[in-house]
């Protein structure tokens, strides 16, 4: 079902098949009402997959939806939105991004690349999800000697918790390598 609901690539192949099977029944039976209706079906399923891709929000989108927000608000240098986004027990991630922001850098860009969605268990209490990212940071650290810095950090797994009011948030169980950078 994600196929359907993520890839808009899908929905051309469907919609595109549908034309060329109008298209060759009416070659093959000389009338041109096959080719019309095949061509309605192929612009019919390309809107649904239009509507499934970009409107219909599967957990997956919102647990991407959370990373790339915390990227952003890293990227604000805006604390409180970053801690918003933390999973509301979190007792080591929470403070160490509040102290990372408000004291030792200013951030000026973010990147995420190579997002996994590794597992959704909405079996849980509350469902949990465990994604795979690769995150980039560069800036300047605060202080007198405010030096440039580019950091590279892969993230095996994060764990997010969908909280009680619906939103997926991060939990302090984090896997990180050592980051690379300057």
């Amino acid at each position: 079902m994600n196929v359907f609901m993520n890839n808009i690539v899908v929905w051309a192949l469907i919609a595109t098949g549908l034309v060329l099977t109008g298209g060759a029944f009416a070659k093959g039976t000389n009338k041109n009402a096959f080719l019309w209706q095949g061509l309605a079906a192929g612009v019919v399923a390309l809107l649904v997959g239009v509507v499934c891709v970009y409107f219909v929000q599967t957990e997956e989108k919102k647990t991407r939806a959370t990373i790339y927000a915390i990227a952003d608000a890293f990227e604000r240098n805006d604390a409180d939105a970053v801690c918003a986004l933390l999973s509301r027990d979190s007792t080591k991630v929470k403070p160490l991004a509040r102290s990372y922001l408000e004291n030792l850098a200013t951030v000026e860009k973010t990147k995420v690349t190579d997002f996994q969605v590794l597992e959704i268990n909405k079996t849980t209490s509350p469902p949990r999800a465990r994604v795979s990212i690769h995150a980039t940071a560069s800036g300047k650290a605060r202080g007198i000697d405010s030096y440039p810095f580019f950091v590279s950090v892969d993230f095996p797994m994060i764990e997010l918790r969908k909280e009680q009011d619906g939103v997926w948030r991060v939990t302090d169980n984090i896997e990180y390598s050592s980051p690379h950078g300057n």
